[in-house]
């Protein structure tokens, strides 16, 4: 009975352990599938409404990293794992509820990744049902949040079934969970540890990301223009800028120094530029939808990954290369400028301010290269009005944590004059309207 207050007393505990043990004992040896869905829906209702799950497990006498557990969680685990693999699809299902339930509690995931949990739910995801896949991946997501996935580097076994999962969806929220699972690894892997080594692998990633957001770019047109009707419509358009933005920041994270392969992606480095062309082009109407100003800010977010990372390792890039890349960007930054897309950005809240001050960072980073193929970016910034804008929307930014960008974006407002002073091409008349730019402070006494 679930009436209770504050938990189960030590002798409802008891109860529950014992009915727990005698669940598993039946179910351990049992070949029979009604038993077995039965005793499976009766452990998802008994773990989904206890109030102290590691208590009930017996996992309360951990010390540091490896936790100990009595008799009652090794028979559990043993029968979920069971069920994961089962050929039955809602025994499957129903299983990974099992799972997900445990994994969600914070004392109880450790244990279930030191159980080898997560193993078996990867290769469930070999499955292709919805309602199988939709619960795994739901399970996957609870525990790729622990620090304890990484730590053990569960993650070595997460690419490869992700990638196939995300690539097997049929329904934007499947695709969203896999989108997630997959951030989380890339995000939350130690750099020692090299998840990506091979071409292929990263190759096969970058593929599948940007095929991801190139896939639904018609309905983010069509919410940013207003075209289609009704509310599916708008509803087929949220789903598509939610998937593109979760795609987006798995991109950004792919693209970290960490995951680089030993060879060179020169391709996936123009299919990437590419796509935030695009994507420029699609987002540069007025009025976007909320949705699609987050999309915005996630695509600028890897863009500025991207730019910081050419610069980095320009020594190291092949010079074709490189001029091949920075003609992409400057064709990007044009239609950001000329698009004036930071107008749409600006209006994003505090994230907002955050990325303007990225978008000045990725300026400053083209002119530090000064290459020959950026000899019109100066101008065209001078000639818009980025810098005041920037700093205006800041002014008008009243909350208390809102300060601390308004002293980053002056960093880099100050950091991108004495880029643009210094670079060669700069003309008398275009050193004016940086100077007069330069005078243009934003009021940081309101509030």
């Amino acid at each position: 009975d679930g009436g209770g207050s504050g938990g189960e007393s030590c002798t409802d505990m008891s109860m529950v352990r014992g009915m727990l043990t005698q669940i598993t004992g039946v179910l351990q040896p049992s070949s029979s599938l009604d038993l077995l869905m039965n005793g499976f829906v009766l452990l998802k209702h008994i773990l989904s409404t206890c109030a102290g799950l590691s208590e009930l497990l017996g996992l309360d006498n951990g010390v540091g990293s490896e936790q100990q557990a009595d008799s009652t969680a090794t028979h559990l685990v043993d029968v979920v794992k069971r069920g994961l693999v089962h050929s039955d699809a809602l025994l499957q299902a129903t299983a990974a509820q099992c799972c997900c339930t445990l994994a969600s509690q914070p004392d109880v995931a450790p244990w279930c990744l030191q159980s080898d949990m997560a193993e078996f739910l990867m290769e469930a995801l070999s499955s292709k049902h919805d309602i199988i896949m939709r619960e795994v991946l739901s399970a996957l997501c609870e525990l790729t949040r622990h620090k304890a996935f990484f730590s053990g580097h569960h993650s070595v076994y997460g690419l490869e079934p992700i990638a196939d999962a995300i690539q097997a969806a049929k329904s934007p929220d499947l695709k969203l969970f896999g989108l997630t699972i997959l951030t989380n690894i890339l995000s939350g892997s130690s750099p020692s540890l090299k998840l990506i080594s091979g071409i292929a692998m990263f190759d096969r990633l970058h593929t599948l990301l940007v095929q991801t957001v190139a896939l639904d770019l018609g309905k983010v047109a069509a919410a940013c223009t207003g075209a289609g009707a009704g509310r599916d419509a708008g509803d087929s358009a949220l789903d598509a800028t939610a998937v593109q933005c979760q795609a987006w920041r798995a991109l950004a994270q792919l693209w970290s120094a960490s995951h680089l392969p030993y060879d060179w992606p020169d391709q996936a480095m123009q299919d990437c530029l590419s796509l935030v062309q695009q994507c420029v082009e699609v987002h540069k109407q007025t009025g976007l939808p909320t949705a699609v100003c987050q999309l915005q800010t996630e695509m600028f977010k890897a863009f500025y990954v991207v730019a910081q990372l050419l610069h980095e390792l320009q020594d190291v890039i092949s010079e074709d290369e490189f001029s091949l890349y920075m003609e992409q960007i400057m064709i990007i930054a044009d239609g950001v400028i000329n698009n004036q897309l930071y107008h749409q950005v600006g209006l994003n809240g505090d994230a907002g301010c955050i990325l303007l001050g990225q978008l000045l960072e990725v300026f400053n980073i083209l002119l530090l290269s000064q290459h020959v193929t950026l000899v019109q970016l100066p101008l065209i910034i001078a000639q818009s009005d980025l810098l005041p804008t920037s700093l205006g929307y800041l002014s008008m930014r009243a909350s208390s944590s809102a300060w601390a960008f308004v002293t980053e974006l002056c960093c880099s407002v100050a950091e991108f004059h004495s880029g643009l002073l210094n670079y060669p091409d700069c003309t008398l008349e275009m050193r004016a309207q940086f100077a007069a730019l330069s005078n243009y402070r934003p009021n940081c006494n309101a509030g």
